[in-house]
């Protein structure tokens, strides 16, 4: 089918007061009958990594807010001083050292009561470092005590 335009009715001589009345009827055009687009069979599998998985490793030590895990659900599951973020990632919540441990679970924990099978989990744990101990003191004036004084059951208790 052609497209109606202005050009055709030139051709028949037609006056201009009709071209210029017919204009806005006449003005059609030819669409395509078939869809010129590719196909959508192939596409989705040229996606970015999500970096999921285990980020410090035993035995580092981490600050608050360092990322410990990162999963879709709970490969992992929170344990002392870890936090949960919306999208599953572990994260520490105090400064420590980093442990993994697999537990039992009995019973189920939201079994409401319930019991049920015994379920082995990974957990993660932040261990908080140990706290320095108290530097020794070290008297400047020792005390004199008389070679002849010897402590007796009597001045112990």
């Amino acid at each position: 089918m052609a497209a109606c335009t202005p050009g055709l009715l030139t051709r028949i001589r037609a006056p201009n007061y009709l071209i210029n009345s017919w204009l806005p009827l006449l003005t059609c055009a030819r669409n395509a009958s078939k869809k010129a687009a590719g196909s959508t069979k192939n596409q989705g599998k040229n996606k970015k990594g999500k970096h999921l998985g285990v980020k410090r490793r035993e035995g580092e030590r981490v600050i608050p807010g360092t990322t410990l895990v990162m999963q879709r659900g709970y490969k992992f599951h929170p344990g002392v001083n870890v936090g949960v973020g919306r999208d599953h990632t572990l994260f520490a919540l105090s400064e420590g050292v980093v442990r993994y441990k697999r537990e039992l679970l009995d019973p189920y924990p939201w079994g409401l009561g319930r019991k049920g099978p015994i379920h082995e989990r990974k957990f993660v744990h932040v261990l908080e470092k140990e706290p320095k101990s108290p530097p020794e003191l070290v008297l400047v004036h020792k005390p004199q005590i008389s070679p002849s004084h010897k402590p007796t059951s009597e001045t112990i208790a």
